[in-house]
């Protein structure tokens, strides 16, 4: 994968990100009430260097009232995958989408 194209606007050198450089997609994952559950992710094409991965929740909004609690992170990041690891107080299949970018 290239690292990217070298753009000069007259006023400053900016490098672009080629479509190799970020990846996207969804992960779904059943939780278990208030347990970590990890899943790990594949990325569809290995990046050249470890890519920084950010992820957020889409699922459905708890009832009026409720105190459900989600909280998920990213661990073990390489070229070719990462984990990703869900904690939801209740129990639920849910989409993670995330992006990668080198």
């Amino acid at each position: 994968m290239k690292a990217g194209n070298i753009i000069t606007d007259g006023s400053a050198v900016v490098e672009s990100l080629s479509a190799g450089n970020i990846q996207s997609g969804l992960a779904s994952v059943t939780t278990t009430a208030g347990a970590w559950v990890t899943r790990s992710v594949t990325f569809p094409m290995t990046f050249f260097a470890a890519p920084v991965v950010a992820v957020t929740g889409n699922t459905a909004m708890p009832a009026t009232g409720s105190t459900t609690t989600l909280m998920y992170a990213v661990t073990s990041v390489t070229t070719n995958s990462f984990t990703l690891a869900v904690f939801r107080s209740t129990a639920i299949t849910m989409n993670i989408g995330w992006i990668a970018i080198a």
